[in-house]
């Protein structure tokens, strides 16, 4: 397993800085090719009939693509360059899933609540992780992450998704130096089934080259994600990997909650697969 095409996400914001070096330390470490793939909207925009997209985006695009290319020059990096200018939101999800299902690993960053100019939807990251069928990578908007996967925490609830993102990150984890599987809530699933569930696990992350240290977390759904989070400082954590799940209606709605808290809060860059 190996990660050959990352696709990162470019934007005319100042917080596209740190995703860019974190792509670009990645592509260096995998010798992938790095695409950048710009996409945004214009707030001030209140209907798409307003909207000459040529007129308006065309220039961020050519400044955005021109630091772009610079830096993964300097780098020495293999790139390319894609650009969706889109007139709606819809449209703007549709082409960011129609671009990451061609890549090996999306890196997008989290949203900034605070910042009303943001030209980039809310929902970008989830809508992406939720319908691409790729693994994403999400940067913080807070802290400088230039690097990741040193010490790695897997969230795991034996759920299809959790599998998902726990294989998905195996070309990551085997350059880890610390591995650690939180199983969350496991022991209620069946306390027979316990021994037998983490040795498969194990035994597939060690055909990997993958150790991994196994810790259990017992605590009501309401307050899951936060304890976890609460872990990745503890453990000095830098990288998150877990399974995103959707809003299913009642009674999985916490379910769809649990990924949105986790973007919403999150300290450390996270991986999520669906």
């Amino acid at each position: 397993m190996a990660l050959r095409h990352i696709l990162v996400h470019v934007d005319d914001s100042d917080l596209c800085a740190s995703r860019l070096e974190l792509a670009i330390w990645l592509a260096k470490k995998f010798q992938a090719l790095l695409t950048g793939f710009f996409a945004e909207n214009d707030p001030r925009v209140m209907t798409v009939a307003l909207l000459d997209v040529e007129r308006d985006l065309a220039p961020r695009v050519a400044r955005a693509e021109a630091s772009f290319r610079a830096l993964v020059q300097t780098a020495g990096v293999r790139a390319d360059w894609v650009a969706a200018m889109t007139v709606s939101d819809v449209a703007l999800f549709r082409e960011a899933v129609f671009a990451t299902q061609a890549c090996d690993l999306a890196i997008l960053g989290q949203h900034d609540p605070s910042r009303f100019d943001i030209r980039v939807p809310a929902e970008l990251a989830e809508q992406v992780v939720l319908h691409s069928g790729r693994p994403v990578l999400i940067v913080p908007r807070s802290g400088r992450f230039s690097t990741i996967g040193r010490r790695v925490m897997i969230a795991w609830n034996s759920g299809r998704e959790a599998a998902r993102a726990l294989n998905d990150a195996i070309p990551l984890l085997q350059a880890a130096e610390h591995v650690m599987l939180v199983a969350i809530n496991v022991e209620q699933r069946g306390k027979a089934l316990q021994g037998e569930l983490f040795s498969h696990v194990m035994r597939h992350l060690a055909a990997h080259g993958v150790r991994v240290e196994i810790d259990r977390m017992i605590v009501e759904d309401i307050g899951a994600m936060d304890m976890l989070l609460g872990r990745l400082t503890d453990e000095a954590i830098d990288l998150l990997v877990m399974g995103a799940h959707g809003h299913y209606g009642f009674p999985y709605m916490h379910r769809g909650g649990s990924t949105r808290h986790i973007l919403r809060q999150m300290t450390v860059p996270v991986m999520m697969s669906h």
